[in-house]
């Protein structure tokens, strides 16, 4: 991401604690609770349990307001759009399905991979840009905060891909670090 993409999360009106968060990661990238290999017994596997600590955490904990929060979800990911509106509260508008790479984490072209689910801050009408999936996304009105993503499919090749036999689930705050 770099520090240009670093700038948007600078001017979000509330405290992310980076400091403590950074050095909670093991992994080397993004600051968060992560939930790949050996950290499954401490950190969620689960979409629902991922969903609702990273809301609560910008919402309760950073005090970040609910109502300048989107959420974009991948397209195909029925599961995590109901539960982003169940434990958000939002209304389905404010709940985005993307397709695409941008909502679809892999390590590459085999390996483990899945969808994806991003909060975004919402800095108002005055700023240019349009929300996540449209064609003025590239604006600096929404800007991603925080990072989701559910491992639950191992990609055997370009075209097949079976279930992992354990899902994880990492999340991260964006920004300079966390990329």
């Amino acid at each position: 991401m770099g520090l240009k993409g670093a700038c948007g999360i600078l001017r979000v009106p509330f405290c992310f604690p980076c400091c403590s968060l950074l050095t909670c990661s093991r992994h080397g990238w993004g600051g968060g609770l992560k939930a790949w290999d050996g950290d499954q017994q401490r950190y969620p596997r689960r979409k629902d349990v991922a969903i609702e600590l990273a809301w609560n955490l910008i919402t309760r904990e950073f005090a970040g307001p609910a109502e300048r929060l989107t959420v974009t979800v991948y397209a195909g990911d029925d599961e995590a759009f109901e539960l982003s509106r169940k434990i958000t509260g939002l209304p389905e508008s404010r709940i985005l399905r993307i397709d695409g790479a941008d909502n679809f984490w892999s390590m590459g072209n085999t390996g483990p991979c899945g969808p994806c689910a991003e909060i975004f801050y919402d800095h108002g009408e005055d700023i240019p840009g349009g929300p996540p999936g449209s064609p003025d996304s590239e604006g600096d009105r929404f800007v991603e905060i925080w990072n989701l993503v559910f491992m639950q499919y191992d990609r055997l090749s370009a075209d097949e891909r079976v279930d992992l036999p354990r899902h994880g689930a990492g999340t991260h705050r964006r920004g300079a670090a966390g990329g």
